[in-house]
């Protein structure tokens, strides 16, 4: 075999699989339908949770009213209720794993 023809073969296995991409935007749509179907607090919450520049936690408690000792455990219930949502739920029940989401 050709030692050219097999360095081809590894840089290939090093290159992200073609479907990580369409995965990544599939994940990240079910994310999105899930959270418009969420209450707006919920979602805010959540959205403020997740930014890149996360705002801390006082200035997410005077954006949304809430007291900063809530703003724990009203994010684990907005997850949960996320993981209900109808877009989300449906996902996960077809053996996709949200966790994968970069």
């Amino acid at each position: 075999m050709d030692p050219g023809l097999l360095a081809a073969f590894d840089l290939a296995a090093d290159l992200p699989e073609v479907d990580d991409d369409l995965l990544k935007a599939e994940r990240e749509q079910v994310i999105t339908n899930g959270l418009d179907e969420m209450e707006p607090q919920h979602r805010s919450l959540l959205i403020l949770l997740h930014v890149d520049e996360r705002p801390s936690y006082q200035a997410i408690g005077r954006s949304l009213g809430m007291p900063v000792g809530s703003i724990g455990p009203t994010r684990a219930r907005s997850l949960q209720k996320l993981r209900t949502t109808r877009s989300v739920s449906s996902y996960l029940q077809s053996d996709h794993d949200l966790a994968a989401t970069g």
